[in-house]
């Protein structure tokens, strides 16, 4: 078996917060689609989390747009 190694390094512009929330944001696009249900209840949860900044949020709303979907 071979050793744990840690998770690399998140990019400087990746608060833990943030990072924290992405895979949330995998699951709502996993099927490369996003419907105005999942992005209300995306949402809700970002507005929830109260460990999210103002900058997280922002920067988390601006991948909720069907229009232009995040890329990987």
């Amino acid at each position: 078996v071979a050793p744990m190694t840690s998770a690399p390094p998140l990019p400087p512009d990746v608060s833990p917060g943030l990072a924290a929330a992405l895979p949330l944001l995998y699951v709502a696009w996993s099927d490369g689609l996003l419907t105005p249900d999942e992005i209300a209840a995306v949402r809700e949860r970002i507005a929830a989390a109260d460990w999210l900044t103002d900058d997280d949020r922002a920067h988390l709303a601006r991948w909720l747009d069907p229009a232009a979907p995040p890329t990987a």
